[in-house]
């Protein structure tokens, strides 16, 4: 009869343990966000010799740097 306490207690002692250790979390930053954009004229003719001095991204009206900049250019097919 007295195994029974002593189990419960052991038991009882080890979930408390458990619920007080803290759990480990990791946090990192960085964040890529992909903004596709199609510059035309007045006269609706796509504007291609652009540079990222160009073009201003704000966040909470706060610029932002533009650390990647590609032209893409699709394929153009005749068939």
């Amino acid at each position: 009869m007295r195994k029974w306490p002593l189990l419960l207690s052991f038991l009882g002692v080890s979930l408390l343990a458990q619920r007080t250790q803290e759990v480990p979390s990791f946090r990192g930053g960085g964040l890529t966000v992909l903004v596709d954009v199609v510059v035309t004229d007045k006269n609706n003719r796509v504007i291609r010799d652009l540079k990222p001095e160009d073009f201003v991204i704000y966040e909470d009206d706060v610029p932002q740097k533009i650390e990647n900049f590609q032209i893409y250019q699709p394929e153009v097919r005749v068939t």
